[in-house]
């Protein structure tokens, strides 16, 4: 898995693409300023692959007790959805995650 930090912009005026920068996970800081903007800590967001095979199902789901969202992604040149899939659906349905 990997983690990061994500800023927002919070002056009033702010081009597209200067509304959002990334740090990585171990910035402490809650604000920022980087060329003349202020940023604010918006999300610590991590990347994780979670496993579908059955037998590590236990393992996502503790992992996934502290999540707020997820985005499922599958293979395009496989069925959907496959057995792992309706699995991660249904984790994500126990754990009332909104899609």
């Amino acid at each position: 898995y990997a983690n990061c930090k994500i800023f927002q912009c919070v002056d009033e005026i702010c081009p597209p693409d200067m509304r959002f920068i990334a740090r990585p996970s171990s910035c402490m800081a809650i604000q920022l300023k980087q060329d003349g903007k202020k940023y604010r800590l918006g999300r610590h967001v991590s990347f994780v692959d979670c496993p579908g095979h059955e037998a590590l199902m236990q393992s996502m789901l503790g992992g996934a007790a502290v999540m707020d969202a997820a985005i499922l992604l599958c293979a395009a040149n496989e069925p959907c959805p496959a057995p792992q899939t309706l699995e991660h659906l249904s984790a994500a349905e126990c754990l009332g995650l909104p899609n």
